[in-house]
């Protein structure tokens, strides 16, 4: 422990070392918080556009009412979507 006690004391002796170290600090966490908000946008972004074929949506009006509330756009899918996934 005093080990630890006199390398923390030399550290701060070395003022060099300790205004780099808080300018590290101060500048990696908004770089950081930027970075994660920039992310977090894009993904709602992503998901505001979400373009959703529905077959069969008369069977299911509180499904479908839910989606479009939450921003989906619902749209009828192509005559041969069952060639296209089969």
């Amino acid at each position: 422990m005093d080990s630890f006690r006199k390398e923390v004391i030399d550290h701060l002796r070395d003022r060099r070392a300790v205004l780099n170290t808080f300018v590290t600090l101060a500048l990696i966490g908004p770089l950081i918080f930027g970075v994660m908000f920039k992310a977090i946008e894009a993904q709602m972004n992503r998901a505001e556009s979400l373009q959703l074929p529905v077959m069969g949506a008369e069977r299911a009006p509180a499904l479908i009412a839910f989606l479009k509330n939450e921003g989906a756009k619902i749209e009828t899918p192509p005559n041969d979507y069952e060639s296209r996934f089969a």
